[in-house]
């Protein structure tokens, strides 16, 4: 888990069912790296969509009955994930900012994903592809972009 992470979902679980809203149109799944705190913020969401405050009670009753999360080891694996966030020194007043640093670091993320994609396709596809695949990568970055620039608008 990268701290900026921890702090952004750790301040989400302290948040009301609209702060948390609005902080979730912002921030996607997608955007977490670690896949525990992609798993809670999904269920953050969930609560959310239900007018409930997504905090640690709730994230693991919508993780319980919806089966989202299966059997006992993972439900305890979600327990001490949920717990450590919680409880980690946060802000939750610094929660746009926390949501700021996570887009920073998902654009960084997708730049390197393709880098890394297009090295691939450059060296493997045939040459009526590779046209197509930089342009669909190029849209994915700018769809990246965009969503970052909505968020540093925002925050002026």
């Amino acid at each position: 888990m990268t701290e900026v992470e921890v702090a952004f979902v750790g301040a989400l679980l302290h948040q009301a069912p609209d702060g948390a809203a609005a902080l979730l149109k912002l921030v996607s799944e997608e955007d977490i790296a670690d896949p525990r705190l992609r798993v809670v913020l999904g269920l953050a969401r969930a609560c959310v969509d239900q007018g409930v405050a997504p905090d640690p009670a709730a994230v693991f009753a919508v993780a319980r009955s919806s089966a989202a999360v299966n059997g006992e080891h993972q439900l305890k694996v979600l327990s001490k994930c949920l717990a450590d966030v919680y409880t980690s020194s946060v802000v939750p007043a610094s929660a746009w900012f926390y949501a700021g640093q996570v887009l920073w670091a998902a654009w960084r993320r997708r730049l390197i994903q393709t880098g890394d994609r297009l090295r691939l396709v450059a060296q493997t596809s045939a040459e009526d592809r590779l046209d197509e695949a930089v342009a669909e990568e190029f849209a994915a970055c700018q769809t990246m972009r965009d969503r970052l620039a909505v968020f540093a608008g925002g925050a002026a």
